[in-house]
């Protein structure tokens, strides 16, 4: 895994990255994602141990998802950032649970792939995907789906 940048512009908009601190696990660091100076998300990135590969899980999606969602070319370029950052094998988690009509897609749709995140994420680099929930004592967070790089 690469590093975390502290600041980046992509198609004219301002992503940060404020680092909130260690998380559970000494390999576990928590960010606060902002878009243009407001909260997008908190991104929590594990940085791998062992067996355990690194990954990163973006969730606590505030209202700026929709304005994320709506402009499919900066999602697919916010999403190549992570491409970016992670190797073949490790993967992205997105929380989902907040966004109602990706959850009817999931519903109603046969594969992740045809859903729309699952499309802008395999334009991003991603190609292998598993919508879960596994609850872990509270710690789980919500629905999510991972993406491999």
């Amino acid at each position: 895994m690469r590093e975390i940048p502290k600041k980046i512009s992509i198609s004219n908009n301002i992503f940060e990255f404020k680092p909130l601190g260690r998380g559970r696990f000494k390999e576990e660091f928590n960010y606060i994602v902002y878009l243009n100076g407001e909260m997008l998300c908190v991104m929590k990135v594990f940085s791998g141990r062992g067996y355990y590969k690194p990954w990163i899980e973006l969730f606590r999606f505030t209202s700026l998802w929709r304005k994320l969602k709506g402009d499919e070319e900066l999602l697919i370029n916010f999403l190549k950032l992570f491409s970016s950052i992670l190797e073949p094998g490790e993967s992205l988690f997105i929380e989902y649970f907040h966004d109602k009509e990706l959850t009817k897609e999931l519903e109603t749709s046969l594969y992740l792939e045809d859903t729309f995140l699952g499309r802008v994420l395999n334009k991003a680099g991603f190609n292998k995907f598993r919508d879960w929930y596994i609850p872990e004592g509270l710690r789980e967070g919500g629905q999510k789906i991972e993406a491999w790089k």
